[in-house]
């Protein structure tokens, strides 16, 4: 039994979920996470004594 019809599927659905509304979810939670993450970052790192 050949699997590959069946991903090229699932890859082509998945594709067009990531260009629609889910992957602009994606994007602004990640682009967010990232900005947490420098800013928690930056304060540890001009918190510690030289």
């Amino acid at each position: 039994m050949n699997a590959q019809p069946i991903r090229d599927l699932l890859r082509e659905a998945i594709r067009d979920e990531l260009r629609g509304e889910i992957g602009r979810q994606l994007d602004t939670d990640l682009r967010r996470l990232v900005r947490e993450e420098l800013a928690l970052a930056l304060t540890e790192a001009l918190a510690m004594p030289a």
